[in-house]
């Protein structure tokens, strides 16, 4: 699936090297979700993602923000790295759009996007026998992002937050 970025005061390569950079640097995301009675709810969860800026959690089905999202599938997503020291460069992600529970195809790419990135994930997984496997209660969800708000000061410049349209082929 191909992107493009629009931003009409940046190139799209400029925003993607940025937005990877940050993907590439930060394991843990934070995932912002509300129910039909708007009550918020939030939840840290690994992450990966592809070069359609597709991204793959696994989580319960039965938790309060699965169950959310099963409602109300707009969601927000904060990527950001936590031991960032006050003065240096800050690098961050907020990310807007929608998120589903992953069919059985898209299952299958992010069980290899995430074994990938975590490779003890992929032992472990392996090391499942197929009951094991077949029973568990954790499944992949994908969101996908409609909209990018970044915070990449060595990119562009201190307290500069650069917002691009997510836009899919």
């Amino acid at each position: 699936m191909g992107i493009h970025l629009n931003n009409s005061a940046y190139p799209d390569e400029r925003l993607r090297r940025s937005i990877f950079r940050i993907l590439e640097t930060v394991t843990l995301c934070s995932l912002a979700t509300a129910g039909l009675d708007a009550v918020a709810h939030i939840n840290t969860a690994y992450y990966c993602y592809t070069d359609g800026i597709e991204i793959y959690f696994v989580s319960d089905p039965g938790t309060k923000h699965c169950h959310n999202i099963a409602i109300q599938p707009r969601i927000a997503v904060a990527i950001f790295d936590t031991n960032q020291p006050w003065g240096d460069a800050l690098r961050g992600l907020q990310m807007f759009g929608e998120c589903h529970l992953a069919s059985a195809q898209e299952s299958i790419a992010a069980f290899r996007a995430h074994a990938s990135r975590f490779l003890a994930y992929g032992d472990y997984i392996q090391a499942l026998s197929p009951f094991e496997r077949d029973s568990s209660p954790h499944k992949f969800y994908v969101f996908l992002p409609a909209s990018v708000k970044i915070l990449d000061e060595s990119a562009f410049g201190e307290e500069t937050f650069v917002t691009a349209e997510i836009v899919r082929d």
